[in-house]
């Protein structure tokens, strides 16, 4: 399957990978069908900073449910996920006025 792979600052690939497995019986594999490039993303790819979006992934998704939250008025650009590294580009350089990137499997 194909992953995008963080290896260091600056450094995202996309590469095949083995299929995850369920090992214990506390695991659980998930089929990723949506993905976005975040702003705190970037601070991995220039630093290797710690990602705050955990933050978020409460409360927004019950805004999106119920119509308060509009997540096609921040994702300003829709690629392949072959294409993650210009991804990355696109938002590191606030290309097209990039705001949020998503990427498709």
């Amino acid at each position: 399957m194909k992953a995008i792979t963080f290896h260091g600052v600056g450094d995202v690939r996309v590469q095949d990978v083995a299929e995850p497995k369920v090992v214990d019986p506390t695991d659980v594999v998930l089929k990723i069908t949506t993905s976005a490039v975040c702003g705190s993303d970037l601070d991995q790819y220039h630093k290797m900073g710690i990602c705050n979006a955990r933050n978020y992934m409460t409360p927004l998704p019950p805004l999106v449910r119920v119509g308060k939250l509009k997540p096609s008025r921040i994702i300003t650009h829709n690629l392949a996920l072959s294409d993650a590294p210009k991804g990355y580009a696109i938002f590191d350089r606030k290309e097209d006025r990039a705001i949020k990137v998503m990427l498709r499997p």
